[in-house]
């Protein structure tokens, strides 16, 4: 049985359904257009089953939540890895070029 077959499955979903954000910017993640989007509530469910650790920080236009979360590559390389889920929620006046989204999420492993 694989521990860490949620966490490698859902940092998966997010690298696969990534797209470049703004026509005009680097930015890129999985467009989110609800809190109950599906790749949301994959996060959500591994945040507490693999005690991640969350940091938000708010500003005008929206706000940033950093997650955190440790595991072991138990299939290819039996090293530890970092996944660091980065979740940028943008406030209704300030989300032109999202095309009805709501903010993005992306991934970085490390």
């Amino acid at each position: 049985m694989a521990v860490y077959r949620e966490l490698f499955h859902t940092a998966e979903m997010v690298e696969k359904q990534s797209v470049r954000i703004y026509p005009d910017a680097c930015d890129y993640g999985v467009p989110v257009k609800s809190n109950e989007d599906t790749v949301i509530k994959w996060v959500k469910s591994i945040i507490d089953q693999y005690k991640g650790v969350v940091k938000t920080e708010k500003y005008s236009t929206g706000s940033t939540q950093t997650i955190t979360i440790k595991g072991i590559d138990e299939w290819v390389t039996k090293k530890h890895i970092t996944f660091t889920f980065t979740y940028v929620f943008v406030k209704e006046n300030f989300r032109k070029g999202l095309n009805g989204a709501i903010g993005y999420i992306n991934v970085e492993r490390s």
